[in-house]
């Protein structure tokens, strides 16, 4: 359904733009994990559209 292509969508942007970020104090790795998560999102957005 559409709303789940929306959520999705977000969630994909949340991701991404999160990931471009830099690190915060003490947390050196969790934007590589963002990007990641960004990168099978966008992935997925791609197929459903």
């Amino acid at each position: 359904p559409d709303a789940v292509t929306v959520a999705l969508a977000g969630l994909t942007g949340y991701f991404v733009h999160r990931g471009l970020q830099p690190p915060p104090p003490g947390l050196p790795t969790v934007r590589a994990f963002q990007r990641a998560q960004g990168e099978a999102a966008l992935e997925w957005l791609r197929k459903r559209l």
